[in-house]
């Protein structure tokens, strides 16, 4: 026997350990996909609902209350998602009105922004005096 042989285990014993424990490793992975797959697979999702009627669902549980108050803020109030303000400019009366355009925004995107918002527009003087008051909604949703 040469030196550094182990005996029984010569070049080609040695790569069929190896062969066998990577066949072993394999079997446990997909052993493992298999049972993740029986625990996961079964799982099917609620319907999505907005999350004003989730908050409302479970009103009378404080302990459930609280939990949600604790994730989201404030629940009683109505939920503000973006607020911004600018100053259009000084302008002077005249007889012709005057024609402001808006930049555009960009929406939000994904599930979670889809849904029902509701929006205001005021135009106040200087005075906090306002002069012109717009609600309006709008709709979130996927492309069909």
């Amino acid at each position: 026997m040469e030196s550094g042989d182990i005996k029984g285990v010569g070049p080609s014993s040695a790569s069929a350990l190896a062969g066998e424990e990577k066949k072993q490793e394999l079997a446990m992975k997909e052993e493992e996909e298999h049972q993740e797959d029986e625990i996961f697979g079964k799982f099917v999702p609620g319907p999505l609902l907005p999350l004003k009627e989730h908050i409302e669902k479970d009103k009378e549980d404080e302990s459930l209350r609280r939990w949600k108050e604790k994730l989201l803020g404030c629940l009683e109030s109505d939920l503000n998602v973006d607020r911004s303000s600018g100053m259009l400019g000084t302008f002077a009366p005249r007889k012709e009105p005057y024609a402001h355009t808006l930049e555009e925004e960009t929406t939000p995107s994904g599930v979670l922004a889809r849904g029902v918002y509701t929006a205001k527009l005021k135009f106040k003087d200087d005075d906090k005096r306002c002069h012109m008051e717009l609600n309006y909604s709008f709709e979130i949703r996927k492309c069909d």
